[in-house]
C-alpha cells in the first residue's frame, strides 16, 4: 500500500478525469434560490435603513429573525439527514491538519457572538420588566426574538459544522439548499452589521432623529454602556466567526463531480470508521467528536510499517531533533516581529510627540516581512516546484481571496491619506506611512499567491532537504509570525485614533471610524486565516521529508 492519502488523491484524480459533457448544465435549483433570496434581503436592508434607523427598525429585525430561524431549522434538518444516510452521504474525507485550530477559534468566535446576542436578550427583557416606551409596537418582543434566533443559529451551526468540518459531502438537494440558506444568513447578517455601522456613525440620515433614538430604552439603560465597552473586542469576533463558518460550509458544498464519483473500497473503509466513532462505537475524547483530529497519512504511514523497537527508538529520536527546530522557528518568528510589539508598547504608554519614530519602526517590520516572504517564495520554487505541477485542490481559496480584498482595500486606504495629507507637520510620518502601505500591498499579493500556489501542488520528486534552511521551516516560521501579530493587531484595532493619526486626520474621526469598523475585522480573519493555511502548508512539506 502507498503511504500516501489514498482518499485525498483518489478524489482529486477521479475529479480531474471527469469529461467536460458529465458536468451538470443547470444551475441547481437551491443557487437559484439562495440567489434570490439574497438580492430580496439585500434591496429590504437597505432601504428600510437608508430611510431609518436600523437598529430599530421592524423590518430590519423581522428580515434577522425570519432568516436566523429557517437556518436553524434547515441546519437541524440536514445534521439529522446527513445522519440517517451515515457515509452514504459522505463523498470523501479531506484531509485537514489544522482542523484542530479552525474548530478550536470556531467555537471561541462562536461564544463571543452568543455573549453579544445574550446581552441584548438581557436588555430586551429589562426593558419589557420595566415597562418602557416603544418606538413601534411589540418593539421590546421583537428585539429578544432576534437576538434569541441567533444564538440559537450560531448553536446550531458550532454542532454541525464541528462534526462534518473534513466532509465533502455528495451532492443532495435538500443538504445544498441548506448549506446555502447558512450561507444566505451570514450575508444578510453582514449587510444589517455594515448599515448599523454607518448609521451610527451618522453618515446615513435617519428619519429618526438622534433625540428620539437615545430615548429608546434599548439605548439608554445599564446594559447599553456594558455594551459600548466590550463591542470592540466582541464585534470584529463575530465578523471572524461569519467568515470561518462561511469557509467551512463552502468546503462542505459538493464540488460538480462529486455526484458523480464512487468511493473507492479504502474511502469507503476510512468513512466507516469515521461513522462508528460518530454512533459511539468508538472511544470518545470530546462532547462532539471532530473529523480530521488525527493525519489519516500518519495513521497509515505507522499502519504500514511494523513498528518494532528499533522503528520507535529512531521516530523518538527524529522528534527530540526537532524539537531546537522549533525553538529556532520561534525566536526568529519573536525577532522579527519586535519591531510591531515594540510600536505598540509606545503607542500605549507614550504621547503623540512619538508617531515619527513609531513609523519608522513599522517601515522596518513591513521590510522585514518583504524579504522573507521574497526568500520563503524562491526556497519553495526552488526546493518544489520547479520538479512537480499544480493538480491538488485548496478549498480555502475564495475565503482566502475574500478576506485578501479586504486587507489590500484597507491597506488602500492608508496609502490614499499618506499620500494627500498637506500638513506639513506631518509630512515625514506620511512617507513612512506610504513606504509602510506600499510594502505591505507588497507582502499580501506575494503571501496570498504563495499560499494558493503551494496549496495547488502536487509534490511528487523531492530534492534533498537543505542543509540550514528549508521552505518547510519558513512555514512555519511565517505561522508564528501570524499568530503574534493576529494578537498585536487585536490590541491596535481599538485604539486606531491614537496609532493611526494620518488616516483619521484625513478622513474624519466619523468616516475613518466607519472604515475601521467594517475592515478592520477582515485584516484580523486574514491574519487568522493565513496563520491556519501556513500551519497546513508546513505539515505538508514537513511530512514529505519524514
Amino acid at each position: 500500500m502507498s503511504g500516501r492519502n489514498p482518499i485525498q488523491v483518489d478524489a482529486f484524480a477521479e475529479e480531474s478525469l471527469m469529461s467536460p459533457n458529465q458536468y451538470p448544465r443547470n444551475v441547481s435549483l437551491s443557487k437559484i434560490l439562495s440567489a434570490s433570496g439574497v438580492t430580496i434581503c439585500a434591496i429590504i436592508i437597505i432601504v428600510t435603513m437608508a430611510t431609518s434607523n436600523p437598529d430599530h427598525h421592524p423590518a430590519v429585525w423581522n428580515i434577522m429573525a425570519v432568516t436566523s430561524i429557517i437556518s436553524t431549522i434547515v441546519t437541524i434538518v440536514i445534521w439529522n439527514r446527513l445522519r440517517m444516510r451515515g457515509i452514504n452521504s459522505i463523498a470523501h474525507i479531506v484531509s485537514d491538519v489544522a482542523i484542530k485550530p479552525k474548530i478550536l477559534f470556531l467555537w471561541m468566535f462562536g461564544f463571543a457572538r452568543m455573549l453579544s446576542s445574550a446581552l441584548q436578550l438581557a436588555t430586551g427583557f429589562h426593558c419589557i420588566q420595566l415597562s418602557a416606551i416603544q418606538l413601534f409596537p411589540g418593539e421590546f418582543v421583537l428585539s429578544t426574538l432576534t437576538s434569541f434566533s441567533d444564538i440559537a443559529f450560531v448553536i446550531s451551526q458550532l454542532g454541525f459544522l464541528s462534526s462534518y468540518s473534513t466532509c465533502k459531502l455528495k451532492k443532495d438537494t435538500i443538504v445544498n439548499f441548506g448549506l446555502s440558506t447558512i450561507i444566505l444568513t451570514h450575508i444578510v447578517q453582514w449587510f444589517r452589521t455594515l448599515f448599523s455601522t454607518l448609521s451610527k456613525n451618522d453618515l446615513i440620515s435617519t428619519s429618526m432623529t438622534n433625540d428620539t433614538n437615545h430615548t429608546s430604552c434599548l439605548n439608554s439603560n445599564e446594559f447599553k454602556s456594558l455594551m459600548e465597552n466590550i463591542s470592540p473586542y466582541i464585534e470584529p469576533m463575530s465578523t471572524e466567526y461569519s467568515l470561518l463558518a462561511v469557509g467551512i460550509v463552502l468546503r462542505l458544498l459538493p464540488s460538480s463531480s462529486d455526484g458523480h464519483v464512487s468511493p473507492t473500497s479504502t474511502d469507503k473503509q476510512t468513512i466507516h470508521r469515521w461513522s462508528e466513532s460518530q454512533n459511539g462505537q468508538e472511544e470518545r475524547t470530546s462532547l462532539l467528536p471532530v473529523l480530521g483530529l488525527s493525519s489519516s497519512r500518519t495513521v497509515q504511514r505507522y499502519n504500514s510499517c511494523q513498528c518494532d523497537s528499533s522503528l520507535r527508538e529512531n521516530l523518538s529520536i527524529s522528534v527530540q531533533l526537532q524539537v531546537p527546530s522549533f525553538y529556532r522557528c520561534l525566536l526568529a518568528a519573536f525577532l522579527t516581529c519586535l519591531p510591531i510589539l515594540i510600536a505598540v508598547i509606545l503607542n500605549a504608554s507614550c504621547g503623540s510627540d512619538i508617531q515619527l519614530s513609531v513609523g519608522v519602526i513599522q517601515f522596518i517590520f513591513k521590510a522585514e516581512l518583504a524579504v522573507l516572504v521574497s526568500l520563503n517564495f524562491y526556497l519553495w520554487y526552488t526546493q518544489f516546484k520547479r520538479q512537480n505541477v499544480y493538480s491538488d485542490k485548496y478549498d480555502g481559496k475564495i475565503i482566502l481571496l475574500l478576506s485578501t480584498a479586504g486587507m489590500l482595500l484597507y491597506t488602500t486606504f492608508g496609502l490614499i491619506a499618506g499620500s494627500v495629507i498637506d500638513d506639513r507637520g506631518l509630512s515625514y510620518i506620511a512617507t513612512f506611512l506610504i513606504l509602510q502601505k506600499l510594502l505591505e500591498l507588497f507582502v499580501v499579493v506575494c503571501q496570498t499567491s504563495l499560499i494558493i500556489k503551494a496549496q495547488n501542488l502536487h509534490v511528487q520528486n523531492l530534492n534533498p532537504e537543505p542543509k540550514y534552511i528549508s521552505a518547510d521551516k519558513m512555514f512555519y516560521m511565517f505561522f508564528l509570525i501570524r499568530v503574534i501579530m493576529w494578537v498585536a493587531d487585536s490590541y491596535i484595532g481599538k485604539n486606531t485614533q491614537k496609532i493611526m493619526p494620518i488616516e483619521t486626520e484625513v478622513y474624519g474621526d466619523k468616516y475613518w471610524k466607519t472604515i475601521n469598523d467594517m475592515l478592520y475585522p477582515v485584516t484580523m480573519f486574514y491574519l487568522f486565516h493565513t496563520s491556519i493555511d501556513f500551519y497546513q502548508l508546513y505539515k505538508k512539506y514537513e511530512g514529505l521529508y519524514t
